[in-house]
């Protein structure tokens, strides 16, 4: 590994520590700026001596941690004084929000990225997800557009289940703290303005989107080729999703390196004639980078297509200047200038982290990987190197993936030899085919040719994702197994690199702290026994669990398996076994009745320390209360919202804790151990 590299990942390294130091300790903007311009002006004088001193990396390192940490804390509202929560009081009346995005949205609501730009008469700033109720005699709200609300923002609550998906820390990586759920009647749209339109980069992606629905594709061809031609994943149905998942090419449709690669290196082929002028190469430089800096501002500017963008940029000018051979410098360069110039909270997000992870995985094990790989003739050699950047790629990234997905392909290989070598020309054709549909009419030829490419590429995959042998579901792998198998990776990485047998002393290590961590979590597990109610809309589930072995008694467990299954990954689960619901389960002194709609109860039973109801009894609360005497009262998901509020204030008047599952989650019960 040469010096320059070592030292781009050693800064980018301490970058990446000083801005999850940021995130933990939320610090003041003021103290960031002190500390990191006392480091800075630290490093000036070590410049005095020489840079190799140890002495001078240190301070380097920590004045960039410094910058880390202060980017993070630029961000956060609380250092922002016009950031809209910190002007919200009852008080206010409306709000100005402008509209960023339209985002996927659900069965019931539409959703928005906005942007609230005045807080009554204060001019505000600060991203909000804007949720509006789905409404036939409405039509869809456009990026560029202002509404204005009475409705104040709230904040995202977390998941109701053990496992679910916490949406509200998804949206802190995006910026986003708090949301607004709006209906017709509580938005007001104020008529256009010069200042409201609609931005050039909008229009022109609304009209990039127009040209392709125009092609007359199939619905699903058109799904995926609006996500590997403008970069739109929202629009593909869950069954094609998690086909391309299963099928492990999920990959395709996130427009990064292949994608940035393939159309580079389709540019600079068709640039090569301005090589014959004065200073053509340096004007093919400028002229194929400004197209590709102008196709990720239209995919949407997201971190791997920026990461992929602004690499090629890096080792397009090392080329012109004749300086090759410094990947992992310009990969770490990449990473520093994303987090300082861009946006830090991209490092929170997972296709930032596995876009890096992939990239520098093939750096590093390609060239291992293809000295068993590299054949005499053309077609082997091909298929050798096609292997070797799968296989280098799938080691970065498969810690990132079983923590985040808990779920790994078995067939990423062969997905990736079938459908990769005509992914080329399956974008070329696609970028051409819109291209020109924008400028005249486009041939049937044309068309049926895209058409009949996607539709290839979705009957592979709709067959490989059909294999469930080779599909592996619910790996469970904690975040501290997830830090250590990442730092296995990194070590082997430079071990190849170095060839330093101390390196594999530290690997050796590190399995055997995976190993006890995983052992530690497995007898803290083994010593947990819990009674859990989760929340399932419309059905009744109590679940036991016992170590790493989970008892459901459900009302329906079908329309519960997706509950069942996130808390199976969260925890661990290695065995699962379902019952119907009980009227009552007892462990010690503690028991559980179950009160499901026929209301049925005998004054004789015993007293229940949790009372759940289930199923919206027709009882009257107030006299079950009375002869029963529970302890707490719980309702799930099976109630009728209405009966919810009603069913508080009988137990406020009682004395009696209430937990509603539709407002406060899930209700977890640890049974003491004896």
């Amino acid at each position: 590994m040469s010096s320059h590299s070592a030292a781009s990942l050693y800064l980018a390294g301490m970058l990446a520590m000083g801005t999850c130091i940021g995130v933990w300790l939320r610090p003041d903007l003021l103290i960031c700026i002190s500390f990191t311009a006392v480091l800075l002006v630290c490093v000036l004088y070590a410049l005095r001596g020489t840079i190799l001193h140890r002495g001078f990396w240190a301070l380097a390192g920590l004045a960039i941690a410094g910058i880390g940490m202060w980017g993070m804390a630029a961000t956060l509202p609380e250092n922002q004084p016009d950031h809209y929560l910190n002007q919200m009081h009852p008080e206010v009346q409306w709000l100005e929000i402008r509209i960023l995005e339209t985002l996927k949205p659900t069965p019931f609501s539409e959703k928005y990225m906005g942007e609230i730009r005045r807080v009554d008469t204060l001019t505000s700033r600060g991203k909000v997800l804007v949720e509006m109720r789905k409404d036939s005699t409405r039509a869809p709200l456009l990026p560029g557009q202002l509404i204005q609300t009475p409705v104040l923002p709230q904040p995202v609550p977390p998941p109701r289940n053990p496992g679910g998906f916490d949406y509200g820390q998804y949206l802190k990586t995006q910026g986003i703290y708090a949301r607004v759920k709006l209906t017709s009647a509580t938005c007001l749209l104020p008529p256009p303005s010069p200042t409201s339109g609609e931005a050039p980069l909008m229009a022109l992606r609304r009209n990039l989107h127009g040209a392709l629905e125009d092609l007359g594709l199939g619905r699903q061809e058109t799904q995926i080729a609006r996500a590997l031609l403008l970069g739109d994943r929202m629009a593909i149905d869950p069954e094609l999703r998690l086909a391309y998942t299963r099928a492990g090419i999920l990959h395709v449709l996130a427009i990064s390196g292949l994608h940035v690669g393939i159309l580079a290196t389709f540019l600079f082929a068709v640039l090569t004639p301005l090589r014959r002028l004065r200073f053509g190469k340096g004007l093919q430089i400028i002229v194929g980078l400004t197209f590709l800096w102008g196709y990720a501002l239209v995919a949407g500017f997201s971190p791997s297509v920026v990461r992929a963008v602004l690499l090629y940029s890096f080792v397009a000018l090392a080329v012109y200047l004749e300086r090759t051979g410094q990947t992992l410098h310009f990969l770490g360069l990449c990473w520093v200038f994303m987090l300082v110039a861009i946006n830090p909270n991209w490092l929170l997000q997972v296709g930032f982290q596995l876009s890096f992870a992939a990239v520098a995985a093939i750096v590093v094990f390609y060239p291992f990987l293809i000295r068993y790989l590299t054949f005499e003739k053309w077609p082997g050699n091909s298929l050798g190197k096609l292997i070797a950047v799968s296989l280098a790629a799938q080691v970065g990234t498969l810690p990132l993936t079983l923590y985040y997905f808990h779920q790994f392909p078995g067939l990423f290989l062969l997905s990736n030899l079938v459908l990769l070598p005509g992914l080329g020309v399956l974008l070329v054709t696609g970028l051409a085919c819109l291209s020109l549909e924008l400028l005249m009419e486009l041939p049937r030829a044309a068309v049926h040719l895209l058409d009949g490419l996607l539709g290839g590429m979705n009957r592979y995959v709709h067959w490989a994702s059909g294999q469930e042998a080779f599909f592996f579901d619910s790996i469970s792998m904690t975040g501290p197994e997830c830090i250590l198998s990442v730092l296995v990776v990194v070590l082997f990485g430079i071990y190849l690199k170095t060839r330093g047998y101390k390196t594999l002393y530290g690997i050796a290590f590190l399995l055997l702290l995976f190993q006890s961590v995983g052992i530690f979590q497995y007898m803290q597990g083994y010593k947990t026994e819990k009674w859990i109610i989760p929340h399932q809309v419309a059905h009744t589930m109590v679940w036991i669990r016992k170590g790493s072995r989970l008892e459901v008694a459900a009302t329906d467990s079908i329309k519960g398996a997706y509950t069942v299954r996130d808390a199976q990954k969260h925890w661990g689960i290695r065995q699962t076994e379902y019952s119907p619901i009980a009227p009552r389960y007892t462990r010690g002194n503690l028991s559980l009745r179950v009160l499901d709609r026929s209301g049925l109860y005998s004054p004789e039973e015993s007293h229940p320390r949790y009372l759940l109801l289930s199923g919206s009894p027709r009882v009257h609360l107030g006299r079950v209360l009375q002869v029963l005497k529970p302890g707490v009262v719980i309702a799930d998901g099976s109630n009728y919202t209405s009966d919810l509020e009603r069913w508080k204030k009988s137990c406020a008047q009682k004395g009696i804790p209430f937990h509603a599952t539709a407002y406060a989650g899930a209700y977890e019960i640890e049974i003491p151990l004896e």
